[in-house]
């Protein structure tokens, strides 16, 4: 065999999984046409209503019932309290009504931050804002701009806080 014939057969193989994949296509593509829904498997006449929905009397589901699958989104204080759960792993006393107050005002924040924003833990990765909700406002700030970008060291006593472009990227403390 020559070089031209493995070539061949890679090139065959190939074609294989090609044909497959477009074969697999066009029988999905009947599928939905011919009144299945794609993600129950069931026509698409048959409602699908997520497990903690009821039924109305008569078997009319509700509109309401059928506008979503996913659960409704938690509530600030449920949020909190499932964040206080973990926190506990983190800290021996986390406040509640320090991570209620950040769940607030930072929603878009995630549960880990929050909970080490909460428990005070300075952790990579973190913006400013998140550093200063965890530590507070520093004694100072040294500020070096560069073509590169912005370096900060934020002073918090005996510990700096090192910053690239807003971001936390490394700290200092004395032992």
């Amino acid at each position: 065999m020559t070089d031209d014939s493995a070539v061949s057969g890679e090139h065959i193989g190939f074609l294989v999984l090609t044909i497959i994949g477009i074969v697999g296509m066009v029988v999905g593509i009947l599928w939905m046409m011919s009144g299945h829904s794609a993600s129950s498997g069931l026509p698409a006449s048959v409602p699908v209503t997520r497990a903690d929905s009821v039924p109305a009397p008569g078997g009319i589901v509700p509109s309401t019932a059928l506008a979503s699958r996913t659960p409704a989104p938690l509530t600030a204080s449920e949020r909190a309290a499932q964040v206080l759960d973990a926190a506990k792993s983190d800290c021996a006393h986390p406040s509640s009504a320090r991570l209620r107050r950040l769940v607030r005002q930072y929603p878009d924040w995630s549960d880990a931050t929050l909970a080490d924003v909460t428990c005070r833990i300075v952790s990579m990765r973190m913006t400013a804002e998140q550093l200063r909700a965890t530590w507070g406002r520093p004694e100072t700030i040294n500020r070096t701009v560069t073509a590169a970008g912005t370096s900060e060291q934020w002073v918090y006593g005996s510990t700096y806080i090192y910053l690239e472009d807003g971001i936390v990227t490394s700290w200092q403390d004395s032992r």
